[in-house]
């Protein structure tokens, strides 16, 4: 038999009013026809770019952008400089999209909250790096998730124009408005989360410098996992050289209050606001443990080798 060829979706281009019709025009339609809505659809201060739709209602949600320049957003040059600036207002970026639509729950066709059409990557503790939002010089990307409203396989159009015509743009509005009177507030915040991430990686770059593996500044607030947080008892100035390695990891094997608290802690590029602070060890520091109640040969991990390293994991117990 031969393969039907692959027909190549074309992608259309207007504005959000264009989308809008549209969307309402194919109210009653079957499901495969919301696929005439890929494109790029221009709203003004930003775009909309529809890049896949779901096949049907039980597929993965549709993936859609939104595009915006970051002098219309009013994003300051210093969190645009640099790489990290750029990394950290990402994130932040990020954060704030996933905060509005939570913020928006109950509001418009959908709820933008628990069960809502709109959906975005979640994000932890750390200030990372994300292909879910992409922040340049010149142009911000941030990709979403939208569940395309169908009963049964049939279209339900009105409410998917209702979706792009208020709850998209609202979220978006949200996220990246920085220059409106109301916005003081977020470009502050906007500001603190890069000068956060600005902190850590000058932190890192001091425990190159210096030779130090990790340290435990006064007063820090450590983990007891990464989930539950609570402020240490005998936190204390801890810089750790390499010459001190030694003493530091065999408390670490016996899992010690203040090692099991740094190892969760200590990552150091946690969004402001969250509990693990003024803590820090290099990106090149392991930790080696073995399952409660199971044997270990003593390792030196200054001197231990890959191999000894494979051999330490072949002969421990086992791992389930």
């Amino acid at each position: 038999m031969t393969p039907r060829p692959h027909t190549p979706i074309r992608r259309r281009s207007g504005t959000d009013r264009d989308l809008i019709e549209l969307l309402r025009r194919l109210d009653g339609k079957s499901y495969g026809s919301y696929k005439s809505a890929t494109g790029d659809w221009d709203y003004g201060d930003f775009s909309i770019a529809i890049d896949r739709v779901q096949s049907d209602p039980y597929a993965p949600p549709s993936a859609v952008r939104v595009i915006a320049s970051p002098q219309t957003m009013g994003i300051p040059d210093d969190c645009l400089s640099t790489h990290t600036q750029r990394v950290a207002s990402a994130d932040f970026l990020l954060r704030s999209f996933s905060h509005a639509i939570r913020k928006m729950s109950g509001q418009g066709s959908g709820g933008a909250g628990h069960g809502s059409p709109v959906q975005v990557a979640r994000t932890g503790q750390e200030i990372l790096e994300r292909s879910a939002c992409t922040v340049m010089p010149d142009r911000v990307e941030l990709r979403f998730q939208v569940h395309m409203p169908a009963r049964g396989r049939t279209i339900q159009g009105l409410t998917a124009a209702r979706i792009f015509d208020q709850d998209v743009p609202d979220i978006v509005v949200e996220t990246f408005d920085f220059v409106s009177d109301q916005a003081d507030r977020h470009l502050d915040e906007l500001h603190q989360h890069v000068h956060t991430y600005e902190d850590y990686q000058a932190l890192q770059q001091a425990l190159v410098d210096n030779n130090w593996v990790t340290f435990v500044a006064d007063h820090a607030i450590l983990a007891r996992s990464p989930d539950s947080f609570a402020r240490a008892t005998s936190a204390t100035n801890a810089v750790l050289d390499v010459t001190r390695l030694r003493t530091w990891a065999y408390i670490w094997a016996g899992r010690s209050i203040a090692a099991n608290r740094t190892e969760s802690a200590a990552k150091g590029n946690h969004r402001p606001g969250s509990r693990p602070r003024r803590t820090q060890h290099s990106n090149a520091a392991l930790s080696i443990a073995a399952n409660e109640g199971c044997p270990s040969p003593a390792v030196d991990p200054i001197t231990a080798s890959t191999s000894s390293l494979a051999a330490l994991h072949a002969t421990s117990c086992r791992y389930d």
